[in-house]
């Protein structure tokens, strides 16, 4: 679990303005200089799942898997849902 300081450094990160849900996850990915791979191995799920997330051939992750990826990401929850933040 992060302390506190470290979720609001990330909070108060400015995050760039992707339209889709997929734009931002991908966005999130390159930040965290990771692959859809390795980020599909932390969720659980396959590398063609987060594919067809980010190419928006399937609507946004359940809440929890979002949430694990934003924390994996180390992005803010709020911004990958929703874009704000």
């Amino acid at each position: 679990m992060l302390s506190f300081q470290k979720q609001a450094c990330f909070r108060a990160r400015s995050y760039p303005a992707a339209v889709t849900y997929g734009a931002r996850l991908e966005e999130a990915i390159k930040l965290a200089k990771t692959t859809r791979k390795a980020l599909g191995l932390a969720l659980g799920v396959s590398e063609q799942a987060i594919g067809m997330v980010v190419r928006g051939e399937s609507k946004a992750f359940t809440a929890e898997n979002s949430a694990k990826a934003a924390r994996e990401l180390r992005v803010d929850h709020y911004w990958l849902a929703t874009g704000e933040g």
